[in-house]
């Protein structure tokens, strides 16, 4: 799913682009990994995840692993 890049904030798109960036990275990633990684907090990658239509991180994750 992918939201509407013009409503989201800066940090928030660049969560957006790791994220399609390393997608096949994320499914064996933790939440904090990836804001380690980032130097995004956790609270604006799990904003980011509900803006794409996901409920929860771990839903996001599986959706992921499906499209392997």
């Amino acid at each position: 799913m992918h939201p509407d890049l013009s409503k989201l904030t800066n940090k928030e798109r660049e969560a957006y682009q790791f994220l399609n960036t390393h997608q096949q990275l994320i499914s064996y990633m933790s939440l904090r990994d990836i804001a380690k990684q980032t130097h995004i907090s956790t609270a604006t990658i799990l904003r980011l995840i509900t803006k794409m239509g996901y409920k929860s991180f771990q839903e996001y994750k599986f959706s992921l692993k499906e499209d392997e």
